[in-house]
C-alpha cells in the first residue's frame, strides 16, 4: 500500500511540475472546481486546485505512515538494544567468574582430568561465539533504532509538505515558508544516512552473491570430477565381465577344432583391454 501511494504521489507531482493535461483535464488546474459554495474559503486556502488537493492527501498518508512506522521501529529496536546490553553484562560477569574458578584449580587436577579441561576449552569457544553474536545483534539493533528515528523525522516533515499543498505555509501558521524550508532540510539530512546504509547493504549483498556463485562453481566442479571417476569405474567393471564371458564361451562351447580362433580372439581382446586400462590410468581415456 505504501508503495502504491508513493507511486501515485510522485506521478501527481510530475504532472504538476511539468504542467501536463492542462488542455485535456483543465479542472485539475482550476481552483474553483472544488466545492466551496456552502461556505466561503478564506485566502489563500481558496487557491488550492484539485491536483494540489490530491497531492496533499497522499502527502498526509506519507506523514501518518512514516511517522508511525518509524516510531514503532525506534521503540522496538531500542528495547532490543537494551536487552542485549543486559545480556552482555550478565555474560561478562559469568565468564569472569568461571575463569576465576578455573584459575584456582591446581595443575594436578588439570593433568588428571583431561576430559574436563577439554570441556572447559569448548565452553570458552562457545562463550566467544555467543559474545560475538550478541555484539553483532547489538550493532544491528542500534542501527535499526537510528533508522527508525530518521524515518520518523522524515515522516513528520511531510506534514509541512501537506500544509504547503493547501497553501497553509503562505500564512504564519506552522512557521510559514521558513518552516517549510526547515522541514525540507530535515528531510535531506535524514535521507543522507539512509543512503549510506543502502550503499553498504548493497555492497554486502553483492559480496555475498559472489561467494555463493564461487561455492556453486566449486560444487559443480566436484560433481563433474565424481562423474568422470564413476565413468572410469563403470568402464573398468563392465569390460572385465564381458571379456570373461567371451573367454568362458570360447573355452566351453566351441569344439576343439575352433580353439585356435578362440585363442587368437583371447590374445586380441587382452591386448585391447590392456591398452584401454593404460589410457584410463593415465587419464587420457
Amino acid at each position: 500500500m505504501d508503495a502504491v501511494v508513493q507511486f501515485i504521489r510522485n506521478g501527481l507531482c510530475c504532472v504538476k511540475d511539468l504542467e501536463w493535461f492542462q488542455d485535456t483535464l483543465p479542472w485539475l488546474w482550476d481552483a474553483n472546481a472544488l466545492p466551496h459554495d456552502a461556505y466561503e474559503i478564506p485566502f489563500p486556502y481558496n487557491e488550492t486546485t484539485p491536483l494540489e488537493a490530491l497531492i496533499g492527501i497522499t502527502q498526509f498518508y506519507a506523514f501518518a505512515s512514516m511517522a508511525t512506522s518509524g516510531w514503532k521501529l525506534l521503540n522496538l529496536s531500542f528495547g532490543k538494544w537494551q536487552r542485549i546490553q543486559r545480556l552482555l553484562v550478565v555474560a561478562h560477569f559469568t565468564n569472569k567468574r568461571n575463569d576465576d574458578g578455573n584459575s584456582n584449580d591446581g595443575n594436578d587436577d588439570k593433568k588428571n582430568h583431561p576430559q574436563q579441561q577439554q570441556q572447559q576449552l569448548q565452553q570458552q569457544h562457545a562463550n566467544k561465539l555467543i559474545h560475538a553474536s550478541l555484539v553483532k545483534e547489538s550493532h544491528y539493533a542500534a542501527r535499526s533504532a537510528l533508522i527508525g528515528f530518521l524515518v520518523m523525522a522524515i515522516g513528520i516533515a511531510f506534514f509541512w509538505l501537506f500544509a504547503n499543498s493547501f497553501h497553509v505555509t503562505q500564512t504564519p501558521w506552522l512557521g510559514g515558508v521558513p518552516g517549510l524550508i526547515h522541514a525540507l532540510t530535515v528531510t535531506e539530512v535524514g535521507l543522507l544516512p539512509l543512503l549510506v546504509y543502502m550503499w553498504r547493504d548493497s555492497g554486502e549483498q553483492l559480496k555475498r552473491a559472489d561467494q555463493i556463485q564461487a561455492l556453486a562453481q566449486r560444487i559443480l566442479q566436484q560433481q563433474h570430477q565424481q562423474q568422470q571417476q564413476h565413468k572410469k569405474q563403470f568402464i573398468t567393471f563392465t569390460t572385465l565381465p564381458m571379456a570373461h564371458t567371451i573367454f568362458k564361451t570360447c573355452t566351453t562351447s566351441f569344439s576343439n577344432a575352433r580353439n585356435i580362433r578362440c585363442n587368437k580372439m583371447h590374445h586380441y581382446l587382452a591386448s585391447r583391454l590392456s591398452g584401454s586400462f593404460d589410457r584410463i590410468d593415465s587419464g587420457t581415456f
